[in-house]
């Protein structure tokens, strides 16, 4: 299973094919599409209208309409079994918690090339994956878009005891 990591951007595109173009290379049958909508917090000021009552009803409409949107998401050229999943809360996390349930053979996300300033203040979802996600973590981007079978790998070791498991990996 390929797990990826879809926001409806232009670039999820990238990811999509990515996914597909791997997943015909590696013989892997099913895609799973995960969508992670943000919860941000909101705190129930009744002055400014915000009931706990009224935030419920504003993340229901929300996933829901990500649920829509998310059925409605093709993965060009694959022919396989596509399944899809929203799911809410800080996406990196949930995105490894999706794949750890679907235990992916990979997870694959977009990285959308922000400035060192905006990933201090947005943060990375990928860079986050590539420390958390159970399984290898592919990252493309419009720069460098997946479109081939696994050629070479660079599996970059340091001599520590996890060098050996990296290598054996790759």
């Amino acid at each position: 299973t390929i797990v990826v990591g879809v926001d409806f951007s232009p670039l999820g595109d990238v990811a999509l094919a990515g996914a597909s173009a791997l997943a015909g290379s590696l013989g892997i049958k099913t895609i799973h599409l995960v969508h992670v909508a943000e919860a941000f917090p909101l705190v129930p000021v009744a002055g400014f209208g915000f009931t706990p009552e009224a935030v419920g009803v504003a993340i229901d409409a929300e996933l829901e309409e990500a649920r829509k949107k998310l059925a409605k998401v093709k993965v060009p050229g694959f022919e396989g079994r596509v399944t899809h999943e929203v799911r809410m809360g800080p996406p990196a996390p949930e995105l490894a918690t999706a794949a750890a349930k679907a235990r992916a053979d990979v997870l694959v996300v977009a990285s959308h090339d922000r400035s060192v300033l905006g990933r201090m203040i947005v943060g990375s979802v990928a860079s986050a994956l590539l420390r958390i996600a159970p399984c290898p973590v592919l990252v493309v981007g419009k720069d460098r878009p997946w479109s081939g079978a696994i050629k070479h790998i660079v599996a970059g070791v340091d001599l520590a005891p996890v060098s050996a498991a990296v290598v054996a990996e790759a």
